[in-house]
């Protein structure tokens, strides 16, 4: 994200640009989520490794990693005020840039499936070259007992593309939200982008400073930013250290006013300028350097010299008569140029040269109100949105990658969801992992007698008995599985357990008898139930076996698990059921190699971990299920 070689240009030039802050403390930081949430998963997969990534990671570690790294803020007296991006169909001016990093994560993506397993199965849909020889995904087709054998170059794109594993959004942003709440934090969804959001914050004084990894707020009108990475706790005095980035200082040192840092950025080229390249031909109609007009990016010091030979240091662009004369043309461009220079916090040079002009908006002020209820105290996922409003839903990458987007259970599920949220035709779309291109799918769904906008209607007895119904029409497939679902009453009071049993039943129904093998369906078993047990232990992460070998059958096996979990969350959440269960305590990849590597499991090391637990019961019902396990 943001402008390309900003950051080295100003990291060689921070004696000039910063100031370096010794004691850091008594202040409000905005946090930017999304970067946040990227920085922190990043940092914790450092820690264990690209395997650990791709058996789903832990997000119970997640949870104990970002409360350590608030801790020392708070005995500084430093507040937080979290901000995140709203969903994507609120962000329509990103599009060309967002395709472009979709045919980027695509190659990389390709990538990473010829180096995950030691035996692949070569797949060339139509319209693809025969040449390209990539693994298909995880299906009936191939091999379970493939093992897991990373080459160098999978493991780097594994760490690159799935930083953010299963659950980590959820975790931080679900249970946690209360944390930060408790601890004075606040979290709210931005109307526009985070970025221009807290960009505000700091310039109104609500704020001291920014604290995210992008380098768009380096050009930023009177911005304060400081980077995730620089903040440092000296452990003997427990002072808080910062490198405090001043755009002020920027400009100066750059030979620019403060107010032309917005011009400098739409010479270098950002996320938005592609979208007003390609609809508007901007940059040809600015006579822009030829490479900046093919390429889409500019050199940040060879855009500093364009912009001052051609302006000089203080003459505004606004007023070049040939700019303001293409924006008096078209109310269009200029609506999503008056956008580019809000975001950087100068929309007000706009403004006082156009003031009739308007940026474009997805939704009303009401509709807008309505969002913010559902995202930021609902806490409601952000696919909800799209889905209300647009009747479109991105499948996450995680789903593509393993082949889970078309198993017909989950697709059931989500069609669940879609009916929850009164809606009758949903367009689903993915991004094929051979070509990059979108793939869309339109799900036609049945009217449901229960819907978000009139859920507060529904006795609470109801929305759990929909609940159950719902689960129970996604395992039909499996007749033993949805008898025993059926016959299970779960314990008022252990939610958690809920989930757990519910998840346990769809990956039983869901999977192939072929692809479930006894230990790796009791190693999943175990690491359900013990997660559940260990979710208020203060400890970090459990160490990671990487040195145990575990199977393509494994990896599909945790895969669906958390799949299934997420399906139930999103149902869960729009009945408003159980939305104080930590989603960080069902699953951990490390228990999943624990167990795997500490078998076989018998009757009595079963019993010495779970006695006296009140899920014995339900760990006995899904063994008897299963036709290789016999505990005796």
């Amino acid at each position: 994200m943001g402008i390309r070689g900003l950051t080295a240009y100003v990291a060689a030039r921070q004696d000039a640009c910063a100031t370096e802050v010794d004691d850091l403390k008594n202040v409000t930081l905005g946090v930017d989520l999304d970067s946040f949430l990227h920085f922190a998963c990043r940092e914790l997969a450092n820690s264990y490794n690209a395997q650990w990534l791709l058996l789903g990671g832990d997000a119970r570690a997640l949870y104990v990693w970002v409360r350590e790294w608030m801790q020392p803020l708070f005995k500084r007296k430093i507040r937080l005020k979290f901000v995140r991006d709203p969903p994507g169909m609120l962000n329509i001016i990103k599009d060309v840039t967002h395709g472009k990093r979709r045919a980027e994560k695509a190659d990389k993506t390709k990538a990473l499936m010829r180096g995950l397993f030691a035996t692949t199965t070569p797949s060339s849909p139509q319209g693809v070259d025969d040449n390209i020889t990539v693994p298909a995904p995880p299906s009936t087709t191939t091999d379970p007992s493939d093992l897991v054998q990373l080459t160098a170059d999978a493991a780097t794109n594994l760490m690159d593309t799935q930083a953010v594993f299963a659950f980590a959004r959820k975790a931080l942003v679900s249970p946690f939200v209360r944390c930060l709440k408790h601890a004075g934090c606040t979290i709210v969804t931005a109307p526009t982008e985070a970025d221009e959001t807290l960009g505000e914050m700091v310039r109104s004084k609500a704020i001291y400073a920014v604290v995210a990894r992008d380098s768009d707020y380096l050009f930023m009108y009177k911005m304060r930013y400081i980077t995730l990475s620089s903040i440092v706790v000296d452990p003997s005095s427990e002072t808080v250290r910062a490198t405090v980035f001043d755009t002020d200082q920027l400009a100066a040192a750059s030979g620019l006013a403060p107010e032309k840092l917005v011009e400098w950025a739409i010479v270098c080229g950002n996320d938005f300028t592609p979208y007003v390249d390609l609809h508007f031909h901007l940059a040809e109609a600015l006579h822009l350097p030829s490479l900046r007009q093919t390429q889409g990016n500019y050199n940040i010091g060879n855009a500093l010299v364009w912009l001052q030979t051609h302006l000089g240091p203080s003459n505004n662009w606004l007023d070049d008569p040939e700019f303001h004369q293409l924006l008096a043309d078209d109310t269009d461009l200029l609506a999503h140029v008056y956008g580019i220079y809000s975001f950087y916090g100068a929309g007000d040079q706009v403004k006082s040269r156009f003031p009739h002009a308007s940026r474009h908006s997805v939704l009303s002020a009401a509709e807008w109100k309505y969002v913010r209820k559902m995202l930021d105290k609902l806490m409601l996922p952000s696919f909800t949105i799209d889905v209300l409003y647009d009747q479109r839903r991105s499948i996450n990458k995680r789903s593509v990658l393993l082949g889970l987007s078309a198993c017909p259970m989950l697709a059931a599920a989500r069609a669940g969801t879609y009916g929850l949220l009164g809606q009758t035709h949903v367009e689903e779309y993915e991004t094929c992992i051979l070509t990059g291109d979108r793939l869309t799918r339109t799900v036609q769904v049945n009217p449901c007698d229960m819907v978000l906008k009139t859920m507060n209607q529904h006795a609470k007895s109801k929305r759990v008995h929909k609940a159950k119904a719902m689960v129970l029409t996604w395992v039909e497939s499996s007749p033993a599985v949805h008898a025993a679902m059926a016959a299970w009453h779960p314990p008022k009071k252990q939610p958690d357990l809920k989930y757990v049993g519910y998840a346990l039943g769809m990956v039983l129904a869901s999977t192939p008898v072929n692809r479930l093998s006894s230990p790796s369906w009791m190693a999943l078993l175990l690491t359900s139930v013990v997660s559940i047990c260990l979710q208020k232990d203060k400890r970090g992460g459990f160490p990671f076996a990487s040195s145990v070998g575990f199977t393509r059958e494994l990896v599909e096996l945790t895969a669906r698990f958390l799949s299934s979990l997420e399906a139930l969350s999103h149902v869960f959440d729009i009945l408003t059921l159980h939305t104080d269960v930590n989603m960080h305590a069902f699953y951990s990849a490390s228990l999943v190699v624990y167990f795997l590597s500490n078998g076989p499991i018998s009757k009595s090391n079963v019993r010495d971990i779970l006695l006296g637990w009140s899920i014995h019961r339900l760990f006995r019902k899904y063994c008897a299920l299963h036709p290789n396990v016999d505990l005796k």
